[in-house]
């Protein structure tokens, strides 16, 4: 029999997606919103967990329930005309294949309500301090209003709009971290790159 031997580049791709694999299942996913907690749900049967759906079958129905439809003759309707409800935060996937809806403080009988139409799927909640609707809004007004920014995200994960700065701590930077803090307390200052400016 003829022995093969395997090339050093292929075994480093396998190495590094070994290593890749093992990390990601045993890397703990802490909170993604600072400041918040669990959003307590109401008593319901066990398994609410462990439904057999995906995370993605969970979010179509979530949506087909809950969010408004957005589609417009162009195809194409900006997030920040999207009407979504005061309520919702956003949505994403953790890393345990659930969908996590993020629902608004003050607005925590919504889970409860999304809770009983979604039995049975891979869902929970987290609370959130600003809507969805809230972060598109001024990532919109910011991108028009600002000049010297180098990023401008919404991160539904985070709850927040960032907004990268070359230099956030001197000069033109720190006028303009200073003043988009005063005006929108979702927004997140990074330090990154070069600056905008169209």
């Amino acid at each position: 029999m003829k022995k093969t031997a395997i090339s050093p580049i292929l075994a480093a791709v396998l190495l590094l997606g070994l290593l890749w694999g093992c990390a990601g299942k045993t890397a703990e996913s802490g909170p993604m919103l600072t400041g918040t907690d669990m959003i307590p749900l109401p008593p319901e049967p066990m398994g609410m967990y462990s439904g057999s759906g995906s995370a993605g079958e969970a979010y179509g129905l979530f949506k087909e329930k809950f969010l408004p439809a957005w589609e417009t003759e162009s195809g194409y309707t900006p997030e920040e005309d999207i009407p979504y409800p005061d309520w919702y935060g956003g949505a994403f996937m953790d890393n345990d294949r659930r969908l996590c809806i993020l629902i608004v403080e003050g607005y925590e009988e919504a889970a409860g309500e999304i809770q009983a139409e979604l039995q049975g799927q891979p869902v929970k909640f987290r609370s959130a301090q600003f809507s969805l609707h809230t972060l598109y809004q001024a990532r919109a007004e910011i991108g028009a209003e600002y000049r010297g920014w180098s990023s401008l995200a919404v991160r539904p994960m985070q709850n927040r709009v960032a907004v990268g700065l070359p230099d956030p701590e001197s000069g033109e930077g720190k006028a303009l971290r200073e003043a988009l803090e005063a005006r929108y307390p979702c927004v997140e200052i990074e330090q990154m790159g070069y600056a905008v400016l169209y």
